[in-house]
C-alpha cells in the first residue's frame, strides 16, 4: 500500500506472487489497474514521482516499468542489470516548478501537491 505524493491515489498490490497493481481514490473508487503479465512472481517495489504523474514498478522478471498515472499504461520499460555502472546510467531529477510550500509537520494528506515539474539530466561528474 502506498499513497501518491498528491494524496489523491492509493496504490495497492497484494503480494509478490502476482503482478497486479490497483489504484484507488481516497473514497474507495478504483481509478486504475495495471497487470504486466500473469503466471510468475510479480511486483517487487513501487515508487511514485514527486508530481505523482509517473509510477515506477519493479518486478521479479528483472524489469522496471514506468507508468503514466492518467492512463495507467506503461510509457517505458527498463530491463534491470544485476550491476549498474555509474558511467552507463542516465539519472534524471524531477524539479517542482509549482512553488507549492511543503508543510512537513502537517497531518493533512494534501499538504504537498506538485502541479508542474521539469526533468533535468543529473550530471555524472
Amino acid at each position: 500500500l502506498r499513497w501518491s505524493p498528491s494524496d489523491n491515489v492509493i496504490g495497492v498490490w497484494d503480494s509478490c506472487l502476482e503482478y497486479v497493481f490497483l489504484a484507488y481514490s481516497p473514497e474507495g473508487r478504483r481509478v486504475g489497474r495495471y497487470q504486466a503479465y500473469e503466471g510468475a512472481l510479480g511486483i517487487k517495489s513501487v515508487a511514485w514521482s514527486p508530481s505523482a504523474q509517473l509510477l515506477a514498478i519493479g518486478s521479479y522478471d528483472g524489469t522496471a516499468r514506468l507508468l503514466n498515472t492518467l492512463t495507467w499504461r506503461p510509457i517505458q520499460e527498463f530491463p534491470l542489470a544485476s550491476h549498474v555502472s555509474p558511467s552507463a546510467a542516465l539519472v534524471y531529477v524531477e524539479r517542482d516548478l509549482s512553488g507549492v510550500v511543503q508543510h512537513p509537520m502537517s497531518t493533512d494528506h494534501a499538504a504537498h501537491t506538485v502541479a508542474r515539474s521539469s526533468y533535468e539530466l543529473l550530471d555524472s561528474d
